[in-house]
């Protein structure tokens, strides 16, 4: 919500406490997914458990990566025509300074609009992540449901 909520006039101490934000909740979240990866399964099964969680992670994390770039690639040619290889231009400190600065304000904005789409895009996407977690049964455990059927 917060980076959802970013505008230029905020500034950088917003953004980066966004940052920070997000990386702490994805931080705790990297635990809880690692512990619960290992204590559903078996002893001798958790270098899979492991190893599969590290791809789904590297996965996600490529496909999320590829999607959200086209998105603001696609955001930036929507708005500026040849914005792509304008918009490489501003992002290198090198190539900024050959850009008129006629053509850095509208750039920049079109940035941050293409940007504004994937914060929306990843807030319906924590939303609908959230309203699916609250769904699930309380108490809801594969080894719960083994040592219930064990005592029988």
């Amino acid at each position: 919500l917060l980076l959802v909520a970013l505008t230029p006039e905020r500034g950088p101490i917003w953004a980066g406490g966004a940052a920070v934000l997000t990386g702490f909740g994805l931080g705790l979240c990297n635990i809880t997914y690692t512990v619960a990866s290992q204590s559903t399964v078996a002893v001798h099964e958790r270098g899979l458990s492991m190893s599969l969680l590290a791809f789904a992670r590297i996965f996600g994390q490529s496909t999320g990566a590829a999607i959200f770039g086209a998105v603001v690639n696609a955001g930036i040619a929507a708005t500026i025509a040849g914005g792509a290889a304008l918009a490489s231009r501003l992002l290198d400190p090198h190539l900024r300074d050959s850009l008129a600065a006629a053509e850095t304000a509208p750039l920049a904005a079109a940035v941050a609009g293409a940007l504004h789409h994937v914060y929306m895009i990843q807030c319906v996407i924590s939303a609908v992540l959230l309203a699916t977690a609250l769904l699930l049964p309380a108490g809801l455990s594969p080894v719960r449901a083994a040592r219930e059927t064990a005592k029988g």
